[in-house]
Formats: C-alpha cells, sequence, structure tokens
C-alpha cells in the first residue's frame, strides 16, 4: 500500500477565520477566504420565525393532509425548520 503525503503551506491556515488546523484543505479552498468577508456585502438576519415553536410547528404526521397546503386557504403549510 502506497503511502500518502501531504504538504501544506501554514500560511494558508492564518486565511481561515479561527484558523482551524485542516492540512487537507486544497490551495483552491484556502483562496475561497482570500476575498472580502461576507459581512462586507450586507448584514445577515434571522429568517422566518414562528415566535412560538410549540404552539405553531406540528410535525407532517401530526396533521391532517387536507389541512396542509402550499396554497392560501388551509390551516397548516410546509415549513423546514
Amino acid at each position: 500500500m502506497e503511502q500518502v503525503r501531504y504538504v501544506a503551506n501554514s500560511e494558508n491556515y492564518s486565511k481561515i477565520p479561527g484558523q482551524p488546523i485542516a492540512y487537507w484543505v486544497s490551495e483552491t479552498f484556502s483562496s475561497l477566504f482570500d476575498g472580502d468577508s461576507i459581512s462586507g456585502y450586507g448584514a445577515s438576519r434571522q429568517g422566518l420565525i414562528t415566535g412560538n415553536n410549540e404552539r405553531f410547528l406540528r410535525m407532517w404526521f401530526e396533521t391532517s393532509s387536507d389541512k396542509m397546503s402550499i396554497f392560501s386557504g388551509k390551516k397548516w403549510f410546509p415549513y423546514n425548520k
């Protein structure tokens, strides 16, 4: 069985936020961190929120399929949490 040897430039680690030890990271991957961070393009915000998951979220098997639709007029709507 042939041994595989990984060689990495340690300066590439400083590009990645938090500087993890990731010797398997390729040059292509580490170059993704060379540019501006995503925070330079805008502020992140919280997405869709129910405000009360216990009250408003149900598992797919807890609701009748005739009360669930992606169209208005129904009581329950698909929601990926």
